[in-house]
C-alpha cells in the first residue's frame, strides 16, 4: 500500500470516528476515504497525500471531509452511489466466488478421504464404508435444491451402473491422481445420465427446468433494465435541454443551473450503472442461448445413440453425458449471477433512484419547446478542410491486453486496411477524423469520456452532453472523442491538450466525474474499485450500499460475584494441601488383604452398632453371658386324644383313646458351615 492510500485510509478512519462521536452519524470508511482523496485533489497544494501530512494539515483535512460528508447535496449522493455500487458489486461477486471455492474445497476434502480409505481394503465392511463415502460425494454434487429419498434412490441406481461396487478392487490399484480424476469424471457422468433420464421422463428427480428458468429470468431482467434505461434517458434529455437553453439564452430559466448540473450528473451516473448491468445481461442472454442450443443438441444425439437399445458403448455416450453436465452447471451459474444483478438493481432503486427532489420546472420545460437551439456555425466542409478523414478499419490500442494471440489473428485478417490507416495517420499526435460510412468498425470504437463531449465539459463547468456520432469521431493519441457540434470539434482539434487536461482539472474539482468519465488512469489513486480491492475492510464497511449494521453492546461486572459451581473439596491452604499429599503418599505404602469364600459370595453385608452398657456400682459390667457351641432343650409330655372305630366292620362301636408323648431331651451343636442339609 502506497503512502497516498495509507493516508487515505488513516484520515478516512479519523473522519468516521469524528462523525460518529461528535455528530452521531455513521459514515462508511470507503466513502470517507474517497471523499478525503477528492478534497486532496481539489486542493493539492494544501493536502498533498504523496507526502506525510503534518498534524495541522491532517486536522484541517479531517474537518473539511466531515463537513463535506454532513452536507445534503446531490454531488455527495452521486459519490455515495458510486461507492455503494462498486462495494456491493465486488462483495456479491466475491461471495459467489467463495461459494464456488467452498464447493471445490469440500469436493477435494471428500476425494482425499476416499483416496485415504481406498489404500487398504481388508474386509467387506471397509469396502462398504468406502462405497458409502463415494455415494455421499455424489449426493453432494447432485445439483438439486433438496436431496430426498427419491434423489438418493435414483443416484444409487445410476452409480451402480457407472461405478459398481465390484469395481473398487481395480480402483484401489490406481494412483492417487488417477483416483481423483476418475471420481470427478464419475460425478459429471452421473449428473449427465440423470439429466438424460429427465429428458426421457425416466428420472431426474429434484431438477428444476434450468434452461427455461434462466432464459425467462434473463429476459425479464433485460426488460426491467430497458424500462429503467428508457425512463432515466428521457429524464436526462429533459435536463440537457433545459441546460442548453440556459447557455444559449442566459438567465432565461427559473431553476438553478448548478442544481440542474448536479442532478444531471447524478442521473447520468445512475444510467451508467443501468447500462453496465444491461450489457452484462445481454452477454448472459447470448451465452444462455448458446448453452441451451448445445444442451438440446447433445440430448438429441443421445436419443439417437441410445434409442431402444439396453446397452451402449461408454466411449460413445460418456462424452455426451459430460457435455450435458458442463452445460447444466454453466446455466446454473448464469442464474446465480443474474440474482446478483437483480440485488444490485434493487439496491440502486431503493437507495438512489428517488433520493432527491428534481429541480425541473414545467415552465422551463415549456421554454425548451419554444426556444430553438442555436445553429452550428461550422459545417462539414470546414472540418474536412482542417482535419484528415481516414478510411478503413481503425486500429484500437488495447493497453490492458497481455495476450497477443487474438490480436495477431485480427491483424492477419485486417493487415491491409491497417497499413493503409497507419499511412494516413502519420504521427501519433496527429488528429484524424473517423466516420461510420468509411470505417467498418466504427460502432466498436471505445469512446473517451464515456462518449460525452469534452468541449462542453470544459466550457460549461462539467455539463455532460453526449456527442453526436453522425458528425464523426476524432482520434487523438489513441483515444476517440465525440462532440456535440462541428464548432466543438474544430476547437478541440486546434488545441487538443487544452481540453484533455481541462477535463482532468474539472474532474479534480468535481470528484464525482472521475468515476463517471473513467479518468482513473489520468488521476492516480482515484479508483473506487482499487481502493476496495486493496482494503477488504473498507469493502465490507460499505457492502450492500447502506449504513453498516450497528449494535449497542455493554459489559457490566458484578460487585459481589457468587460462583455457581462450588467444589466442596477445594482447599486454599497450602499447608493443608501438603498434609493431604503426605497422607496420600503414606497410603501408597500400605497393603490391604482380603479374601472371598464360597459361602460369603452371595451373602449381604450387615453392619451392627451397639452401645457400651453402663457399669455397675461395684465396677463390674452387667449383662455378662456365655455362648457355647452346644444347645440343649426339654419338651414336656403331651397327650392327644384319638377316636377309634370310625372305620371297620359293621357294628363296631366308636370310642376315645388317649395317647401320651414321652418328653425328649436333645443334645447337639451348630452344624458345620460346609454341611449341606
Amino acid at each position: 500500500m502506497s503512502l497516498v492510500e495509507e493516508q487515505m485510509k488513516e484520515v478516512g478512519e479519523a473522519v468516521v470516528q469524528t462523525c460518529r462521536d461528535e455528530h452521531g452519524r455513521h459514515i462508511p470508511v470507503s466513502l470517507a476515504a474517497f471523499v478525503v482523496r477528492a478534497i486532496s485533489l481539489a486542493s493539492e497544494r494544501a493536502f498533498d497525500l504523496a507526502q506525510k501530512l503534518p498534524g495541522a494539515a491532517r486536522h484541517r483535512l479531517v474537518q473539511q471531509a466531515v463537513k463535506r460528508l454532513l452536507q445534503d447535496d446531490t454531488s455527495l449522493d452521486t459519490l455515495k452511489m458510486q461507492v455503494a455500487f462498486e462495494a456491493m458489486y465486488m462483495s456479491e461477486t466475491r461471495k459467489l466466488l467463495m461459494r464456488q471455492h467452498k464447493r471445490e474445497a469440500d469436493n477435494q476434502h471428500a476425494l482425499d478421504q476416499i483416496v485415504l480409505h481406498s489404500v487398504a481394503l481388508q474386509d467387506k465392511q471397509q469396502v462398504a464404508d468406502l462405497y458409502r463415502l463415494i455415494f455421499k460425494l455424489l449426493l453432494a454434487n447432485a445439483w438439486v435444491a433438496k436431496v430426498d429419498r427419491t434423489v438418493e434412490r435414483e443416484v444409487a441406481r445410476v452409480v451402480e451402473t457407472v461405478f459398481p461396487q465390484v469395481g473398487l478392487n481395480a480402483y484401489r490399484l490406481s494412483t492417487s491422481e488417477q483416483k481423483r480424476a476418475q471420481l470427478r469424471e464419475v460425478i459429471d457422468v452421473v449428473l449427465g445420465i440423470r439429466l438424460f433420464n429427465r429428458e426421457i421422463q425416466k428420472g431426474g428427480a429434484g431438477f428444476e427446468d434450468v434452461p427455461a428458468l434462466a432464459s425467462k429470468e434473463l429476459d425479464a431482467m433485460y426488460a426491467e433494465l430497458d424500462a429503467e434505461n428508457q425512463q432515466i434517458s428521457d429524464l436526462c434529455e429533459q435536463y440537457a435541454a433545459v441546460i442548453n437553453v440556459e447557455f444559449d439564452y442566459p438567465e432565461s430559466i427559473a431553476a438553478s443551473l448548478s442544481a440542474l448540473q448536479d442532478e444531471l450528473t447524478n442521473r447520468r451516473q445512475y444510467l451508467l450503472h443501468v447500462h453496465t448491468l444491461q450489457h452484462e445481461v445481454v452477454e448472459a442472454i447470448d451465452n444462455i442461448k448458446l448453452l441451451v442450443s448445445h444442451f438440446d443438441a447433445q440430448l438429441q444425439e443421445l436419443r439417437q445413440l441410445v434409442g431402444s437399445r439396453s446397452t451402449v458403448p461408454k466411449e460413445q455416450v460418456y462424452p455426451k453425458f459430460l457435455a450435458l453436465a458442463r452445460d447444466w452447471k454453466l446455466m446454473v451459474e448464469l442464474r446465480k449471477k443474474n440474482d446478483v444483478r437483480r440485488g444490485i438493481l434493487a439496491m440502486l432503486r431503493d437507495g438512489f433512484r428517488n433520493q432527491f427532489e428534481s429541480s425541473l420546472i414545467e415552465a422551463d420545460l415549456r421554454l425548451c419547446e419554444e426556444k430553438e437551439p442555436k445553429p452550428d456555425d461550422r459545417t462539414v466542409d470546414d472540418v474536412d478542410a482542417h482535419i484528415l478523414t481516414i478510411e478503413g478499419n481503425v486500429e484500437i490500442e488495447d493497453e490492458n491486453s497481455g495476450d497477443n494471440n487474438k490480436k495477431q489473428q485480427q491483424q492477419q485478417q485486417q493487415q491491409q486496411d491497417q497499413d493503409e490507416t497507419k499511412e494516413q495517420l502519420g504521427g501519433v499526435d496527429e488528429i484524424v477524423r473517423v466516420v461510420k460510412e468509411k470505417s467498418p468498425n466504427f460502432l466498436h470504437l471505445p469512446l473517451a469520456c464515456q462518449g460525452y463531449c469534452p468541449w462542453t465539459i470544459v466550457h460549461r463547468g462539467g455539463v455532460l452532453l453526449p456527442g453526436d456520432p453522425n458528425l464523426g469521431i476524432l482520434r487523438y493519441r489513441g483515444r476517440f472523442y465525440n462532440f456535440v457540434s462541428f464548432h466543438a470539434m474544430l476547437e478541440f482539434a486546434a488545441d487538443p491538450e487544452r481540453y484533455v487536461q481541462g477535463v482532468v482539472e474539472i474532474a479534480k474539482r468535481r470528484s464525482e466525474l472521475i468515476y463517471l468519465l473513467h479518468l482513473h488512469d489520468r488521476i492516480p489513486h482515484s479508483s473506487v474499485s482499487e481502493l476496495l480491492e486493496r482494503s477488504p475492510a473498507l469493502q465490507e464497511s460499505h457492502a450492500g450500499g447502506g449504513a453498516q449494521t450497528m449494535v449497542d453492546r455493554a459489559v457490566q461486572t458484578e460487585t459481589h460475584a457468587v460462583e455457581s459451581h462450588i467444589d466442596p473439596n477445594y482447599e486454599w491452604n497450602e499447608w493443608n494441601l501438603r498434609r493431604q499429599a503426605l497422607q496420600y503418599a503414606n497410603i501408597t505404602n500400605k497393603k490391604t488383604h482380603s479374601a472371598q469364600t464360597v459361602q460369603s459370595h452371595f451373602r449381604r453385608e450387615n453392619e451392627t452398632q451397639t452401645y457400651k452398657p453402663k457399669p455397675n456400682d461395684d465396677g463390674t459390667m452387667p449383662g455378662k453371658g456365655t455362648q457355647t457351641g452346644v444347645t440343649k432343650g426339654t419338651n414336656v409330655a403331651r397327650t392327644k386324644k384319638y377316636i377309634q372305630g370310625l372305620r371297620g366292620k359293621p357294628g363296631t362301636q366308636a370310642h376315645t383313646v388317649e395317647f401320651t408323648h414321652e418328653p425328649t431331651v436333645t443334645h447337639g451343636s451348630n452344624p458345620p458351615l460346609n454341611n449341606k442339609q
